[in-house]
């Protein structure tokens, strides 16, 4: 018996229904071909999943109709095993692996979820004597039938016990990138000896055995942070409008002003008396097309990250995360980004202008380069200051985000800052003296990252 609503032709249902008797041997054949339908369904409905639920009294109507043709153990006992089914798969359709698997084709999506959570074979039994088999049964006759009226939760064509321990490390692979960021690839690839080729979903189950011994688990917090600020933060360059000799996205109109806009006066314009036009081109007020378009504006970031003593632990995990994210923006954006580490003082200046260069910051901060030494913000502010004033050029409407916990006293003053925007990120800890300066100021949890 189905949780869904929704359904299937007879070609899905004989197909999912051959998969599932490939893949498995069960004691309730209709449960585990059901299992299939109902995740097969789930993956193709994409529109309406919450809607495709059987509600609470439907769901009990049809065991009940079940129940009397088959009378297997008792009507409760069937209603609390497909109940919690039915949650099963509502915490199924909110999960990552879930979501990337509806990017495929549903019955291919379905059989890389079934392989991915087999059960372990059974042993062959001699058949026992079943009730009448119903539509759903095992077309190879391997696999017993009890109707659907089995409550045995090993009559599931996937391993629960599999799936409750396997996915938490499945999400936390897929939130990190694995899958689509070739930063993470490349890292996993190098520290595990993992081919590009292997680091697919089929696959994932695999590669969290592969990395377990070889990638630290603080490695993949990095990149999992990272994604996840991309995901929901992301530093715009501000945006400006230029005129342009030719037609763009936009347009206004202006007055006339040299001899070259003659060509762009408005055609009504040209409705006024010989003396009245004479008169207005005299005085700069005939009306003009023009054309506009809008550019990024050359900016430049620059990162301020606190590796001192205090930063240990998770402060320096997020802050690195959270840095990592930037970098990588900056190459998808186009813009500039400098980056100083600083403990008691300022470390020497990183600059990430193109790919190879954001690459080799991406290895610096999975590194993770924690001194454990003092802390004095206000220095770090200072040399950021410093090094602007001395190339304006290259720091063209710069802004400067520091990440650190906050525990320093800052003498800085919004004068120092001449009209630079300084953005603070103070993580388990909080600080006035920053909060007093900055454009934006942020204070965050560690613990509450998950």
């Amino acid at each position: 018996m189905r949780v869904t609503k929704s359904k299937l032709t007879e070609k899905e249902s004989t197909q999912i229904t051959k998969m599932v008797d490939k893949l498995v041997t069960v004691d309730d054949f209709t449960i585990s071909a059901d299992f299939g339908k109902d995740t097969y369904s789930l993956l193709k409905n994409k529109a309406n999943r919450r809607k495709d639920f059987k509600d609470f009294w439907e769901l009990f109507s049809d065991l009940k109709k079940q129940y009397m043709k088959y009378k297997i153990k008792s009507l409760s006992d069937n209603f609390e095993f497909y109940n919690k089914v039915r949650q099963y798969f509502k915490y199924l359709i909110m999960s990552k692996l879930f979501h990337e698997l509806e990017k495929l084709d549903p019955m291919e999506a379905l059989q890389i979820f079934l392989k991915m959570f087999q059960p372990p074979k059974k042993q062959k039994q001699q058949p026992k004597k079943q009730p009448q088999p119903q539509k759903g049964t095992s077309p190879s006759g391997k696999s017993k039938d009890k109707g659907g009226m089995s409550t045995d939760k090993g009559s599931l064509p996937i391993d629960m016990t599999k799936f409750k321990k396997d996915l938490p490390e499945i999400e936390k692979m897929i939130e990190s990138g694995a899958l689509d960021k070739e930063d993470v690839k490349k890292h996993l690839s190098k520290a595990a000896g993992i081919a590009h080729r292997e680091i697919k979903l089929e696959n994932i189950i695999k590669l969290i055995d592969k990395i377990s011994d070889d990638v630290k688990k603080k490695d993949l917090e990095i990149f999992r942070i990272a994604r996840k600020k991309e995901l929901t933060e992301v530093w715009k360059r501000d945006e400006e409008l230029k005129d342009s000799l030719t037609p763009d996205n936009e347009m206004n109109v202006k007055n006339y002003d040299t001899p070259i806009d003659l060509l762009k006066i408005l055609p009504y314009q040209f409705m006024f008396s010989e003396n009245e036009f004479t008169k207005r081109l005299a005085r700069k007020e005939l009306l003009i097309r023009n054309y506009q378009h809008r550019r990024l504006k050359k900016q430049a970031l620059y990162l301020l990250i606190d590796v001192s003593g205090s930063m240990g632990g998770d402060a320096n995990i997020y802050a690195c995360g959270v840095a990592l994210s930037l970098v990588r923006q900056a190459i998808e954006q186009g813009a500039t980004y400098f980056l100083r580490f600083f403990d008691g003082a300022p470390h020497e200046l990183h600059k990430i202008t193109n790919k190879e260069e954001a690459e080799e910051m991406c290895e610096t901060l999975i590194r993770k380069p924690f001194t454990g030494g003092g802390t004095s913000i206000s220095s770090a502010v200072r040399q950021a200051i410093q090094d602007i004033k001395a190339d304006s050029k290259k720091f063209e409407k710069v802004e400067i985000m520091v990440i650190t916990d906050g525990c320093d006293h800052v003498n800085l003053s919004k004068e120092e800052l001449k009209g630079i925007k300084l953005h603070s990120t103070i993580i388990n800890g909080n600080n006035q003296d920053l909060k007093q300066i900055s454009q934006t100021y942020l204070e965050l949890d560690s613990s509450k990252l998950n």
